[in-house]
């Protein structure tokens, strides 16, 4: 083992104990450049190992936001230095000052994104694993303790992470901490940075699995970054850093998307439309996007994309049906219920012209489970006119998915001007008697 004595001098007292190790401010006895110098204090081989894969990760990534590693045991792996902090996040007062709190958030989010880019996860993302460093670069902040890191696959270690075991911070862990720690995704570390973002801006530490608000302009950027479920969170950091750049943002905008051909969508282009709708599926955690920009396009642009890409058109219906019940409404009027409720309908009919019949059923079921919820007279008058307007494979489909919600069966009334039969049938039996 290289014995740290023979080239720092340690403070008396650590600066930060830990479960595995304390952290001394120390000075090198040579040069005397002061550096933060971590040592383990026990954990035997496990521990050993544990700080060799810090070592080793840290030095892997050479990124301005993610700790450095100036010197260690190359022998034992018993400690190793790095730059001395001025401080932690959790050493700020809350609530932190927004645009202090997204310059935090965006130097972390892009030292995950470099760690991500090799096929790390950090899986311990909390305030007091994100530093500030003052140099000759000027102040930024870092991503330390990469003790419990997710390798990419084949340079994981069998007993590094039981199935079952819980790793992270209680409190900042994802809900798969609980059951796979060892899949981890890069979805594990935008939940744990929405965590951290909900922890600054009220102060309440959060409890485990316990959903933790957070006040404006921050409550899109955690509720997205924080869903339970791990697939409809921000996958990559880049999508993490575009939330971050349209934070307080007064006027829906989708990265990606230029203004001009969300213009163009919207006024009828058949092809800027399949853009704009292709390109939705990158963007199903957006709600304001969904509600107030994709459910205006519904001319025959929506018509092509669904004969081109059914699949898609698929996932759009029911991201839209979820934003329909997820999405606060603030200031938008009760009647823009309207334009979701009719872009669903406009969906189905594609899909019937089409004889798209799974698709049918979707975008049926979706416009039947909300159009007598919202109860809105524009949207039932038009869904009643395309379900009598209805004929051949696709009524009979229509009929089947309306015996499924007799709720909305009974909202469209007996329409005995139906052209088909199955349809009359099922809206009689549920408006008579």
């Amino acid at each position: 083992m290289a014995d740290f004595h023979k080239s720092y001098r340690l403070s008396p007292r650590p600066i930060a104990v830990g479960g595995q190790a304390e952290v001394f401010r120390a000075e090198h006895k040579l040069t005397g450049e002061v550096v933060a110098l971590k040592r383990r204090t026990g954990g035997g081989t496990a521990g050993s190992d544990r700080m060799r894969r810090e070592v080793q990760v840290q030095s892997a990534i050479q990124h301005r936001n993610v700790m450095p590693i100036v010197d260690f045991d190359a022998d034992a792996f018993a400690w190793f230095a790095m730059p001395l902090a001025e401080g932690a996040l959790d050493s700020l007062a809350c609530p932190v000052d927004v645009d202090q709190l997204k310059a935090v958030l965006r130097d972390a989010a892009a030292g995950l994104l470099a760690a991500h880019t090799l096929g790390f996860v950090h899986r311990d993302i909390k305030p007091s694993n994100i530093l500030k460093l003052i140099d000759a670069d000027g102040e930024r902040w870092v991503v330390a303790d990469w003790g419990i890191v997710r390798r990419p696959e084949g340079q994981t270690t069998a007993n590094d992470t039981l199935r079952g075991a819980v790793l992270g911070t209680e409190g900042f862990a994802p809900p798969e901490a609980y059951s796979d720690a060892h899949a981890a995704s890069f979805a594990w570390d935008s939940y744990s940075l929405g965590r951290v973002a909900a922890w600054a801006t009220t102060g309440t530490w959060p409890t485990p699995l316990v959903d933790l608000g957070a006040p404006e302009p921050w409550r899109r950027f955690v509720r997205l970054a924080t869903d339970a479920d791990a697939g409809k969170r921000p996958q990559d950091m880049n999508r993490v850093l575009e939330l971050l750049d349209l934070l307080g943002s007064e006027v829906p905008a989708v990265p990606g998307i230029p203004n001009e051909t969300l213009s163009a969508a919207k006024d009828g282009d058949v092809e800027a439309s399949v853009v704009v709708l292709q390109a939705a599926q990158h963007y199903s955690d957006d709600g304001a996007f969904f509600i107030d920009e994709l459910a205006e396009i519904s001319g025959q642009g929506l018509d092509e994309f669904v004969r081109r890409d059914p699949t898609v058109a698929r996932d759009l219906v029911l991201r839209m049906e979820y934003h329909l019940e997820h999405e606060p409404w603030g200031r938008r009027d009760f009647n823009h219920y309207n334009v979701p409720l009719h872009w669903i309908q406009r969906v189905a009919e594609a899909a019937a012209d089409s004889n798209l019949l799974d698709l049918l059923e979707d975008a049926c079921a979706a416009l039947f489970r909300q159009d007598p919820l919202l109860d809105r007279y524009l949207q039932t008058k038009r869904s009643r006119q395309w379900i009598a307007s209805v004929r051949g494979p696709a009524a009979a489909r229509v009929a089947q998915i309306l015996r499924e919600y007799p709720a909305a069966a009974k909202h469209y009334g007996e329409l005995r001007h139906a052209e088909d039969q199955s349809i009359r049938t099922v809206l009689l039996a549920a408006n008579v008697g």
